[in-house]
């Protein structure tokens, strides 16, 4: 804890020792010295000798900083074997804890001396499943997490080296009363009238030639307005007068007949 007077610094080990975290405690579990291996078929638990355990202590899963540790005691404080996984060792879960071919409730612990780095192996085993299956469950959650936090690092250190490149960035934008020239390549004027008065005269193509002699057609005859109002006022004119005879015949007809 820091004091009135700023931090006090603490070692490497004391800070390991106040960052670990208990994921898990199994009050029984049975220790056996493993016989060699046989062939490529996995270890089987039936040639531990089961029935004579080399210990019976308790099982503690622990988590420190970004590792996290399995360990067995002989008593509340004597610590008998300790198994570190670590994540990024990029190694399999199957690595540090293996599972035995013919039951689910022994495995095969690889352990590591703390000071010369040394391992071995070392079967380990539970009286009931249940036991077996809280110790998978809390390493396979907490080395999830840590592999979630890594790959946040990881995000977040990328775009902390973006940071720099986007700074360089050029600054195009306009500043106050600054102006852009746009430059158009216009025809010249009489260019422009020469081209309008070329659309306005017709074309030979588009007027269409009279018929010639060769074809046989004559054009139909029209009659001027003039010709045919005279016309009809002098058809006008004769039927009155023949209307005016014919009244008089019919006078004269009669006339015998008029007192």
């Amino acid at each position: 804890m820091a004091s009135e007077t700023g931090p006090v610094e603490k070692s490497v080990e004391e800070e390991v020792e106040e960052s670990a975290i208990l994921l898990l405690r199994i009050h029984e579990v049975f220790v056996y010295k493993l016989p060699p291996l046989k062939g490529h078929g996995g270890r089987r638990a039936e040639e531990w000798d089961l029935g004579n355990p080399a210990l019976t202590g308790t099982l503690s899963v622990v988590n420190k900083g970004e590792t996290v540790y399995i360990q067995i005691f002989k008593d509340a404080l004597t610590l008998f074997a300790s198994a570190p996984i670590r994540v990024d060792d990029k190694r399999p879960l199957e690595y540090f804890l293996e599972c035995c071919r013919d039951t689910s409730r022994y495995f095969a612990l690889r352990v590591e001396d703390d000071k010369s780095k040394r391992h071995t192996y070392i079967g380990i085993g539970f009286r009931d499943r249940q036991s077996a299956f809280d110790l998978r469950a809390a390493l396979d959650d907490q080395l999830r997490r840590i592999t979630r936090q890594h790959e946040a690092q990881s995000i977040s250190s990328d775009e902390d080296q973006l940071k720099p490149v986007e700074k360089q960035l050029v600054d195009l934008s306009l500043k106050e009363g600054e102006k852009i020239a746009v430059k158009i390549n216009l025809p010249p004027k009489k260019e422009k009238d020469k081209k309008k008065s070329q659309k306005k005269k017709p074309t030979q193509s588009s007027l269409s030639k009279p018929p010639t002699a060769d074809t046989g057609i004559t054009p139909p005859l029209t009659k001027s307005p003039v010709k045919a109002k005279s016309v009809i006022n002098a058809r006008t004119a004769k039927e009155k007068e023949t209307q005016a005879q014919e009244s008089v015949v019919e006078d004269d007809d009669w006339g015998d007949f008029q007192s």
